[in-house]
């Protein structure tokens, strides 16, 4: 639950799971609080939202790296077979 790619949207959804609510600032959240949750009873929930969370960490790392070495590319076409250019 430590992952830094868990999002306030993932805490979110724990505590909908956990029917418990808490305050997620670094200043208020306590191991109590996950205690307090009986978390251990939706172990398996918490895991998969955990799992999900560092594949969708994943998924963006990549979808920023396309977008910056696709950012400056110019796309140009040419005619084909001497019909003209093509027009999509």
């Amino acid at each position: 639950l430590k992952h830094e790619a868990i999002r306030k949207r993932h805490w979110e959804e724990i505590m909908q799971i956990t029917g418990h609510k808490w305050r997620l600032d670094p200043d208020m959240f306590r191991l109590q609080n996950i205690v307090d949750a009986n978390m251990l009873r939706v172990y398996d929930e918490v895991q998969d939202i955990a799992s999900s969370s560092v594949r969708e960490a994943d998924i963006e790392r990549r979808y920023h790296e396309l977008v910056a070495a696709w950012k400056d590319q110019e796309l140009t076409f040419s005619e084909f077979k001497h019909r003209g250019p093509i027009i999509l």
